[in-house]
């Protein structure tokens, strides 16, 4: 990163307090000197994740995710540095520099940032036109639908008035017509000169990128007009691509992370109607069918997708097509939501109420069983020809499934209820290529996550960490204090080198301390705290970054003299590296011998010369680890269960 995008980066960073930024999604309650939420990162009833405004990071102890604001925009809204970055920018007005950049490439960001600018304030200028007393029609309807003031400035609802050019007058003079027309706001007059506005006289609904940003306009006529269709959209610009964009993706991100789900209604005014309900990860495909894109783009937040298209015939075929794109990726918990006939999600929660959805959702067939059932209502299968009509229809979804017991209970349970043979069955899915993606374990899906992995793909790491948490000890008690007070450097590398450490993440941020903390003597907070982030951005291990941020969130007390409490705690440093590399020797040791394999010579004498460095530092003291905080670990003289 060069210098003027190192400071850019930096000037972001003091703009966005993390405690805001959280808050957007996390209800935070202060506690001491840092706030506690519920984590978006997993499950949980007791609020484990830590925000520090000091040390402007986060922190949780349930699932071990932390970082600064940067990590969590990364982690929440699955960005990039760049996209976290870009972000963070637009949400305090500043552009990001655009050095190293293509000549085409610029021209396209600048477009990109005009773009964003004109749509913003035509979002601004509709939602200001709601409040007028001449769009009390307006609001009359959307109380109507039971939709609270709360809930239309969550989702920024506005109204496009009837007259032929009110937005085109009110912006034409600051942005120009040519730049309303490019992001699809106004049109060409047929006849004449001029322009006039593609939204009159409707309720208007702004569509967001994953950002947050506004990227195009839905528009609902208030009314009856049979010359104008009920609900007209942005055309696709170099922003909006619809078959790749989901109505409140942006704002139900943090629920979806949360919880592993997404609920995937049709309309606008459904996933609102969920949010407004508590059911915050409903996003809307904007259409009648799911696209390629679209389907993708849910497999890569959700593990468990739930479908609740309308209930009509034509909300039926297109829950069809979507599923048809959920299957193939295959990786999915896909589940179809069975609304009673005619309902759509909005009219079923205002008619029998939130909690009846709920229900709705917790019964959701699984996407083969309600294909089967789905298939057994359209043929008759009472007759040959209609058993081989829902055979037809349920053997290539049965041929996508990886072999196992799963696959083979759908064939034997739906055999026996069609009463056939399962042999008829397993022949029409060999035909299909049964099991061609089937069970190799660990490999990787479309959208790149490990089908072994469980919550947000943490789960897998979750062991190390936990060793991590037992064999600390003074080590990490050490590392904490040096983020805290970095000037401590100065003694602590005369005494005790970086590659001292035991484990992988405590080298390589002791290696990073040593490089940006020794020898610095900062007097002010801002200054302690920038040594935090600057190692945090500088270490190279994922696990290291979670266990910087827990380290910076709790700030170690020193009784006594600082000195001698610093001696202590780096002969106690050492004794538990020596002790835990002689526990995992010692453990390697035993395991050969177990599997009556022939143990190294070299492997012995290192088991012995750990054990003698270990007594000769043994012999000198030992240290006093009582004030350190957190868990107590095991101490250097302790047996491990590391090994």
């Amino acid at each position: 990163m060069n210098l003027r995008l190192e400071e850019f980066k930096e000037e972001v960073r003091r703009r966005n307090d993390i405690v805001e930024v959280i808050s957007q999604d996390v209800p935070l309650q202060r506690r001491g000197q840092n706030f506690v939420g519920l984590c978006p990162f997993h499950q949980e009833r007791t609020p484990s994740f830590n925000v520090s405004p000091e040390r402007q990071m986060y922190y949780c102890f349930g699932c071990h995710s932390g970082g600064d604001v940067f990590r969590y925009i990364m982690e929440v809204r699955r960005l990039d540095f760049r996209g976290a970055l870009e972000y963070l920018a637009h949400r305090v007005g500043l552009t990001v520099p655009q050095a190293d950049l293509s000549p085409q490439a610029r021209r396209l960001l600048r477009q990109k940032a005009r773009l964003y600018e004109v749509l913003e304030a035509a979002a601004q200028w509709f939602e200001d036109a709601l409040r007028r007393p001449e769009a009390k029609a307006a609001r009359r309807y959307l109380v109507g639908r039971g939709m609270t003031p709360e809930t239309a400035r969550r989702f920024r609802i506005g109204w496009a008035p009837g007259e032929w050019s009110a937005l085109a007058g009110a912006l034409g003079p600051r942005f120009g017509m040519e730049a309303l027309a490019a992001a699809g706001l106004v049109l060409p007059r047929r006849q004449g000169e001029g322009y006039y506005d593609r939204f009159r006289g409707r309720i208007i609904f702004p569509i967001c990128d994953q950002q947050d940003r506004v990227i195009a306009f839905g528009g609902r006529l208030l009314g009856q007009a049979a010359d104008q269709a009920k609900y007209v959209n942005s055309p696709e610009t170099i922003l909006f691509k619809k078959r790749s964009t989901l109505y409140g993706l942006g704002l139900a991100l943090p629920a979806i992370q949360r919880t592993g789900r997404v609920l995937v209604v049709e309309g606008y005014t459904d996933a609102i109607a969920c949010h407004q309900g508590g059911i915050d990860y409903a996003v809307a495909s904007m259409g009648t069918a799911l696209s390629p894109e679209q389907a993708a783009l849910l497999a890569r937040y959700g593990r468990q997708i739930f479908i609740a298209y309308d209930a009509d015939g034509a909300g039926q075929a297109a829950t069809l097509r979507g599923l048809n794109q959920l299957a193939a990726l295959g990786d999915v918990d896909v589940r179809v939501v069975a609304l009673p006939g005619g309902a759509d999600p909005d009219s079923f929660i205002r008619q029998h109420g939130i909690e009846a959805f709920q229900a709705m959702l917790e019964e959701a067939m699984p996407l083969l069983d309600w294909r089967f059932d789905l298939a057994r209502q359209r043929h008759d299968e009472g007759t040959v020809a209609g058993k081989v009509r829902i055979v037809a229809e349920v053997a290539p979804l049965l041929a996508q499934m990886p072999r196992g017991a799963a696959q083979s209970g759908y064939v034997e349970t739906f055999a026996q209820q069609l009463g056939l043979p399962a042999s008829a069955l397993w022949d029409e899915i060999r035909k299909l290529g049964a099991g061609a993606r089937a069970g190799r374990a660990g490999h990787k899906t479309r959208n790149g996550r490990d089908n072994n992995s469980a919550v947000n793909g943490r789960t897998a790491q979750w062991g190390l960490i936990e060793r991590l948490e037992q064999s600390g000890g003074a080590e990490q008690t050490l590392l904490r204090l040096l983020l805290h007070y970095p000037e401590m450097g100065v003694r602590v590398w005369d005494e005790m080198a970086p590659d001292e450490f035991s484990l992988p993440e405590y080298r390589d941020i002791a290696r990073t301390l040593a490089a940006v903390g020794a020898g610095s003597h900062p007097d002010e907070m801002e200054e302690r705290k920038s040594v935090g982030h600057t190692v945090l951005d500088s270490v190279t291990l994922p696990a290291a970054r979670r266990l910087v941020a827990r380290l910076a969130m709790q700030e170690p007390q020193l009784p006594g003299d600082p000195e001698e409490v610093l001696g202590d705690l780096i002969l106690g440093a050492k004794r538990d590296a020596l002790h835990n590399q002689h526990n995992w020797v010692a453990a390697e040791i035993r395991r050969l011998e177990a599997q009556d394999q022939e143990v190294p010579i070299q492997l012995i004498r290192l088991a012995m010369e750990l054990e003698r460095r270990f007594r000769e530092l043994q012999a000198q003291g030992t240290a006093r680890l009582s004030y350190r905080p957190g868990k107590s670990h095991n101490r250097p003289d302790q047996t491990s269960t590391d090994g």
